[in-house]
């Protein structure tokens, strides 16, 4: 069993992650466990919004407060109402890093807001040797970042290869 600290989360896995260990308490606390078929079974049985097989990503709440998350073919899990628990499985062979980068961004997320934490995505650009973050509300965002969201909405003045501009408006 591995225990690592991220967002202020202290995280217990049975994975190794790639992620620094824990050196002492944080604000959240979550464990992952392998989870059964029969528990997804179970859970999507339960779901209040049933999945749809033409679905990539499906969110259903329960009615026991947990939320039942499954991105078609790839993997899913199960977090429980208080968010310290995730249930996660396999639905196929993928990747490791396939598996970290959903289960470390979009899954803790919803782990974290049960835990009353909200996260921020954010982005950071370097500016004339300074720095500028941006943040944005993640359902805003697309392709989990910011930057694409702000270009979108036109925010920035933007050249035909969408680069951010100067304050003047041209490229730089």
């Amino acid at each position: 069993m591995h225990t690592y600290y991220l967002y202020g989360l202290c995280l217990t896995s049975p994975w190794p992650l790639p992620c620094p260990d824990r050196v002492g308490s944080g604000f959240a606390e979550s464990e992952l466990f392998q989870g059964s078929l029969a528990l997804f079974t179970e859970a999507t049985q339960k779901a209040t919004i049933p999945p749809k097989v033409t679905d990539w990503f499906h969110y259903a709440p329960l009615e026991d407060g947990s939320d039942y998350l499954r991105w078609t073919g790839l993997f899913e899990f199960l977090i429980s109402a208080d968010g310290r628990r995730i249930a996660a499985r396999t639905l196929t062979d993928i990747s490791q890093e396939a598996f970290q980068t959903y289960l470390l961004g979009q899954v803790l997320s919803f782990a974290l807001l049960k835990q009353g934490i909200e996260s921020l995505h954010s982005t950071v650009v370097a500016v004339d040797g300074g720095a500028v973050a941006i943040l944005g509300d993640w359902k805003r965002a697309i392709a989990s970042s910011p930057i694409p969201a702000f270009l979108e909405l036109s925010c920035f003045p933007r050249s035909r290869t969408s680069s951010l501009g100067n304050r003047r408006g041209g490229p730089r």
